[in-house]
C-alpha cells in the first residue's frame, strides 16, 4: 500500500449539534478516523479510505458520508453511492 493515498478529508451529515473536535468516527468498534470541524448537520472529517463503508458513528450518533462530486467512483468501496 505505500504510496496509495489512506486517509482522505470527507464530508459528513448527520442529526443534531456537531461534535466536538477531534472526536473519532467509529466504524463498529475500529477507529475511522477524525472529526475537525462542523456545524449543525454536517462536519469535515479525516477519514481512512478503507474504512468509510458501511455504518459510521460519532459519539455513537450515527453519521453519514456524502461522496463529494469530485471523487471518482474508484477511491470510495462499492457500496458506497
Amino acid at each position: 500500500r505505500r504510496g496509495s493515498i489512506k486517509n482522505r478529508m470527507l464530508p459528513l451529515d448527520f442529526d443534531g449539534p456537531p461534535p466536538a473536535f477531534g472526536a473519532e468516527v467509529l466504524k463498529g468498534e475500529l477507529r475511522a478516523g477524525e472529526v475537525l470541524s462542523g456545524r449543525d448537520g454536517s462536519a469535515m472529517a479525516l477519514l481512512r479510505i478503507d474504512r468509510i463503508d458501511g455504518d459510521l458513528t460519532v459519539d455513537g450518533r450515527p453519521v453519514r458520508l456524502r461522496k463529494p462530486a469530485w471523487m471518482g467512483e474508484d477511491v470510495l468501496p462499492s457500496s458506497q453511492p
